[in-house]
């Protein structure tokens, strides 16, 4: 995705967010005559604390770089999901915050089931091999296969910690 088409992206997506929500969804009085659906620009900006004309440049997909100060505050204002808050940071062409990797980085019961069902006798080359597991954004392991022997679970979180 070239720089174009992700400013395009990021506005296409702050704009759908933006329609999705009514004022009395975020607190808002309701005020006679709406001529577009959702909230206004400058309720949206408003509700992040940041200027009305700055957050219509990155709506309507101008060259801005905002702050991830910025990005959490339109997050809050327009209540997105975690995985929302993710892809708004990946368009925004920022790093994730602390809170967002250590959530991310954390294992399901279901997924350690998947996990656990590779290392059997199917998959046992694999974690002979140490091989199953599962690995976060940033090349950490987060699970290991239960399935794979202590001594070389410890053998392989050490590799994986270098």
């Amino acid at each position: 995705m070239d720089e174009l088409e992700r400013r395009q992206a990021l506005a296409a997506f702050l704009r759908t967010r933006r329609t999705r929500l009514q004022p009395a969804d975020v607190g808002l009085p309701a005020r006679s005559r709406r001529r577009t659906p959702g909230l206004r620009r400058e309720e949206v900006a408003e509700l992040a604390n940041i200027g009305v004309s700055w957050y219509t440049l990155l709506e309507q997909g101008h060259d801005v770089h905002p702050s991830r100060h910025v990005l959490q505050s339109l997050a809050q204002a327009l209540r997105l999901t975690t995985a929302e808050e993710q892809h708004l940071f990946l368009l925004a062409s920022q790093e994730l915050p602390a809170k967002m990797i250590v959530e991310e980085a954390q294992v399901t019961p279901a997924l350690q089931r998947v996990l656990d069902a590779h290392s059997s006798s199917s998959f046992s080359h694999w974690a002979a091999l140490g091989c199953a597991h599962l690995e976060s954004r940033s090349r950490s392991v987060i699970s290991l296969s239960r399935a794979i022997p202590p001594s070389l679970a410890q053998r392989r979180l050490a590799l994986f910690s270098t």
